[in-house]
């Protein structure tokens, strides 16, 4: 399976591609802000090592990373539809999309 997908409260499923109504429903979960112990959905591409994480709030943090790279970085600010987008791209495989977006370094 190409794609490892974390739900907000833990569970997880394995799948080899992602389509954009699995993305809505998974960053349907964001939709309240104020469970801060689990503020976030992320999207593992196992094949790449990058790791694509949306946070819950009005911040519109997105971080994206590859451990295996020591890469870090992150985006604030993003809307809704922004994010979907994000992450259709980075379902798609369109890692070169996703990497050419204003990242600034760290977590944020």
């Amino acid at each position: 399976m190409r794609y490892t997908i974390n739900h907000r409260w833990g569970d997880a499923e394995e799948a080899d591609s992602l389509g954009g109504p699995v993305l809505v429903a998974l960053l349907a979960e964001l939709a309240d802000p104020t469970d801060t112990e689990h503020p976030d959905v992320w999207i593992d591409d196992n094949e790449s090592g990058w790791c694509l994480s949306v946070f819950a709030g009005d911040a519109g943090l997105v971080v994206l990373e590859n451990d295996e790279k020591d890469d870090i970085r992150h985006l604030r600010g993003l809307s809704s539809d922004d994010a979907v987008a994000l992450c259709t791209a980075f379902g798609a495989g369109d890692l070169e999309a996703v990497l050419q977006k204003g990242w600034l370094p760290g977590y944020g």
